[in-house]
Parts: C-alpha cells; structure tokens; sequence
C-alpha cells in the first residue's frame, strides 16, 4: 500500500515537472521573437499630469497646455448700438439759392418789418443770424426752438391757412405761407390757432414741421392740411417790393406757382426760390 501511494506521488510529481518545463520553453521562444520588455520610466508629465499649473511652476515643471484653446478669430466686434437720446444741435439756419447754390445769408433775429405793421415775418440777412435749437428724429418731424434772445414767442412756425395739394395743376386757393415767431403746436397737429408773429392775423400756424439730413445738413418743413394730409414745403423769398411782400414765404403747390405770382402780381426777377441749410454755432 505505501508503495502504491510512493508511486502515484512520484507520477504526480513528473507531470507538474514536465509542465513547468513546457511554460519555461515558451518564455524562452517569446523572448527570443520580441526581445526583452523594457520597463517604463515615469516622466514628468505622466507623473503630474493632474497637477494644477501653479504647483507645477512651484516644483520647476512646465505647465500643461489649456485643453480648450481661445479662438481670438472667432469673436466678433459689438455693433455700436443708436442711443435713444437724440443729439441736440445748436446754431443758424443759412439761406442758398435753388438754382445756383449761391449763399444769400441768414434769418436774422428781426422780422422783416417790425411791429405795430402786421406784415412781421423773417427774410433774409447779412448782419444778424437766429439762433436755433433742435433735436432731430428719424421717424417724426420736430421744432427749430430760438435761442436768440429777445424773442416774443419761442419757436420758428409756418403761418398760413388752406394750403393746396402738390398735385393740384389749378387750385381753388392761391395762398402763400410765411415764417414767424410762435409758440408750439403738437406733432402731426394741421394749422393750430395759437399766438404768433403774424398776430392779430387770423392765420394759424404749425411748428413741429422741420426734418434735418445730417449728410447735406439741409434743414427741409412738411406742412400738415386740414385733412391731415402731409404736403411737402418750398421755400421762396420776395425782395424790391412792397413791404406787404418783402421776405421770405413758402407754398406747398408748384404746379401753380407762376399762377401765384400773378396773384400777388409778384415779377419773376423779384422772387427766388430757395433752400434752408444748419450751420453750427
């Protein structure tokens, strides 16, 4: 009995022997095809890869790259954004000829002719100029407020009545406006009775008429009827006649113009159609 038990260990033995010499063999061969494996050497970064950049400047290492990178290329400039408070200008409103841009000088601070006369509306001149406020706006039209001192009411108006349509070849009227001193009448308003310079007229005036081009820096009036129609302005400017014709004046229908001047029994070399224009203080 202990020899069989002898013999079954020493067969147990010679197996496990033989397998160990199986594995050792194939090490071998696989050392032989791919050489012997290096160990990895730990580097920096691999190391202290988690380590924050101000850790890493502390123990003499270089920092690690940001994992998202700025794109500079990317970003865009702010578009400038319009304010809302409307720039306000200050200074004279000068006076050019249509035809040939020929400068014929201001509406000066005093009217045409003074009171007691009722015929008290602005022309044109060289030795005084009006001082003008405003604040123009892109969407509606606005007042030319004066500054100058002295004056009997506070804003430039348009003083006239029953204006014709533009497109009207032979109007029923053949009224001419004229510019005066006025107090202020709303937006969009037709011809309101308030106190101006043409007063005790029984005309009615509008001042929230005046548009400004910043590019030309032409100053241009859009009178509004009856009806609430809106009729775009021409200036004219009357001189060498009597003093109830003299200065400046503006019609709303060129159609019939030469039929005005009949009217007022005005000579085409005595009339001159012209434009308004800011010249700041």
């Amino acid at each position: 009995m202990r020899n069989v038990t002898f013999f079954s260990l020493l067969s147990i033995l010679v197996v496990v022997l033989a397998r160990v010499a199986d594995i050792a063999v194939a090490r071998k061969a696989d050392f032989r095809l791919s050489g012997p494996v290096k160990p990895r050497t730990p580097t920096a970064s691999s190391t202290y890869a988690n380590l924050p950049n101000s850790e890493r400047l502390r123990r003499g290492l270089p920092v690690t790259r940001p994992k998202r990178l700025f794109d500079p290329s990317r970003v865009q400039a702010r578009e400038p954004t319009p304010s809302n408070v409307p720039t306000e200008y200050l200074g004279y409103i000068r006076v050019v000829r249509a035809s040939d841009d020929v400068d014929l000088g201001y509406i000066p601070t005093s009217y045409e002719n003074e009171p007691p006369s009722s015929f008290t509306w602005f022309g044109i001149g060289q030795n005084s100029r009006l001082l003008v406020s405003f604040k123009p706006s892109a969407s509606e039209p606005f007042n030319l407020e004066i500054k100058s001192p002295g004056a009997t009411y506070p804003y430039l108006g348009l003083i006239g009545y029953s204006m014709p349509h533009p497109s009207d070849p032979n109007p029923s009227t053949q009224n001419l406006g004229r510019l005066s001193q006025s107090e202020m009448t709303n937006v969009g308003a037709p011809p309101t009775d308030v106190m101006h310079g043409l007063w005790p007229y029984t005309l009615s005036t509008e001042t929230a008429v005046w548009s400004y081009n910043s590019a030309t820096k032409e100053i241009t009036a859009t009178w509004v009827s009856e009806f609430y129609e809106q009729y775009p302005i021409t200036f004219t400017h009357f001189f060498d006649l009597g003093v109830h014709l003299n200065g400046l004046a503006f019609v709303t229908n060129t159609l019939a113009y030469d039929k005005l001047l009949n009217s007022y029994n005005v000579p085409h070399s005595n009339q001159q159609l012209v434009r308004f224009y800011f010249e700041e203080a």
